[in-house]
């Protein structure tokens, strides 16, 4: 219930483009070319899902979309309207609905459509099934190759499940379901270079290059003076190594990985978690590294 009223607090008004904080270049979906929708995808697509907390969509496209009634997430038959801007290029997180009531961490589907014609398959722009729901629009969403295979995605362990990286979203394997949310809600900033901002007050991390081989740079930004700590952790929560711990002043800084552990070690390859915490501050975002 807590989590729940968090969440909520922060995700009270739905995405105006005055809240959307600043991020790095954020192009998670695109094949490497530099180009929107690269890979053949949709304007709008879902990219992190939340059971029971929010529905992260992103735009692959270069010009923001305005939000108007004839988008709608279905999840087991029920439906919600979709408003609201998402950024060029950027996210924008919706409210879980209200009478979304089946879909949890364990098994769901969330559809998204171009219209209110639910029977029209054609019509569905995105799908993501996870864990094993009884009753399901998946034969909708495998007759227009919005999902493929005989897998569903695993259940999610780590909070959300997130499309991976490069990917039309279509299948079992490439979304991940151990990782924990990261609602962005934020327009890119080219200058930056490719990372995840989380939506939460006070501070704003990212890293740059991401992925990365030997070392990368952990941007982040508090917005007043504050005594945090800087660290990575693994995917299930376990330090992995602590990076800074001091007092900053309000403004950008930055801490560098080289990929070891506490002990010196290098990691492996894989996804890995930076945090900025510390009175009242807490970001967070994902690191790939790639041996």
């Amino acid at each position: 219930m807590t989590r729940l009223l968090l969440t909520l607090a922060v995700l009270a008004v739905m995405f105006p483009a005055s809240t959307f904080a600043q991020c790095p270049e954020l192009e998670p979906l695109d094949d490497g070319s530099g180009a929107f929708g690269a890979i053949g995808l949709p304007a709008l697509v879902i990219s992190e899902v939340n059971p029971g907390q929010y529905v992260e969509l992103f735009n692959t496209t270069g010009a923001d979309i305005v939000l108007p009634n004839i988008y709608f997430l279905c999840s087991h038959f029920v439906y919600a309207q979709v408003a609201g801007t998402v950024p060029a290029g950027g996210y924008a997180t919706v409210i879980w609905p209200a009478n979304f009531l089946t879909a949890n961490d364990t098994n769901g589907e969330m559809m998204l459509y171009d219209s209110g014609s639910f029977g029209t398959s054609t019509d569905i722009l995105d799908y993501i099934i996870w864990g094993n729901p009884a009753a399901t629009r998946r034969a909708q969403a495998v007759a227009v190759g919005k999902w493929v295979g005989a897998a569903n995605a695993p259940s999610i362990t780590g909070g959300a499940i997130h499309r991976r990286i490069g990917v039309k979203g279509n299948q079992a394997s490439e979304y991940d379901a151990a990782a924990a949310p990261t609602p962005e809600d934020c327009v890119p900033d080219p200058g930056t270079g490719v990372g995840d901002t989380p939506a939460l007050t006070g501070a704003r991390i990212w890293n740059s290059p991401n992925p990365f081989k030997a070392s990368t740079n952990v941007d982040f930004v508090l917005d007043a003076p504050a005594s945090v700590e800087v660290a990575v952790y693994a995917i299930d929560g376990s330090l992995v190594k602590v990076l800074a711990a001091q007092s900053y002043p309000a403004g950008r800084h930055r801490a560098t990985w080289d990929g070891t552990d506490q002990n010196g070690r290098t990691v492996a390859s894989g996804t890995y978690l930076a945090r900025v915490s510390g009175n009242g501050v807490n970001a967070s975002a994902r690191l790939t590294v790639i041996r």
